[in-house]
């Protein structure tokens, strides 16, 4: 696992704030517009199936002319204080059945655009470009700084900040330029990602048990 760095970038540096901006901003205005044009799509069915329901009860036109205002109420419609026994049951069954039609309705829609979505997906979005392993080992993604990955060893047990500060940490991680010790940004300290601003050092090793991947801080992905 590597903690809050789990994206390969596909813009320059330089377009980055501008890129989260719009991301953001397409994402809110989405749900929005979702919400409205859901809302909007359940009441006209509800109001298409009450209409039908109704056309076929035995309703005075007083009941029905005021049930008819209550459509857009949904299922909270209130039934006329005039109905009879037999018509206010009459109502309530249209009314919940209409609901019933209308939630039926708005689950289709939301399938049907999950569907279109991931048919989109797998049209458009690109895979992330890598340089083919050779048998037997991982996929190595391109990166600026290998070239300053050096043979070194850890200089502490665990991470030196933490052990100098009395401190515990969560996760560590080895400078591959120096043998630095940190912990990541898991921990509070984030010493590791300190030590990354401080030397300019990229790259990291993770030193947790079973856990063989790097990391470069400048390129920001797995290498």
């Amino acid at each position: 696992m590597i903690p809050n760095h789990t994206s390969t970038r596909f813009i320059h540096d330089a377009d980055v704030g501008v890129a989260s901006g719009v991301n953001n901003t397409v994402a809110r205005v989405a749900a929005l517009l979702a919400v409205a044009v859901v809302g909007l799509f359940a009441l006209q069915v509800f109001g298409h199936a009450l209409g039908e329901r109704l056309a076929t009860a035995d309703l005075s036109p007083a009941v029905r002319a005021a049930v008819a205002g209550e459509q857009r109420d949904l299922g909270a419609a209130a039934i006329p204080a005039v109905a009879s026994t037999t018509e206010r049951a009459a109502v309530e069954a249209a009314a919940a059945g209409a609901l019933v039609s209308s939630l039926r309705s708005v689950a289709v829609l939301g399938a049907a655009l999950a569907g279109l979505a991931a048919l989109a997906a797998a049209l458009l979005v690109s895979g992330a470009p890598a340089v083919a392993a050779g048998p037997g080992s991982a996929t190595v993604v391109p990166c600026g700084h290998v070239e300053l990955v050096l043979e070194v060893s850890a200089r502490t047990p665990g991470c030196e900040e933490c052990l100098r500060l009395g401190e515990r940490w969560v996760h560590l991680r080895m400078c591959l330029t120096c043998g630095h010790v940190g912990c990541c940004d898991s921990s509070h300290g984030r010493h590791a990602t300190a030590h990354f601003f401080a030397t300019g050092h990229p790259i990291v090793r993770s030193l947790e048990p079973g856990e063989t991947w790097r990391w470069c801080y400048v390129d920001d992905l797995a290498v």
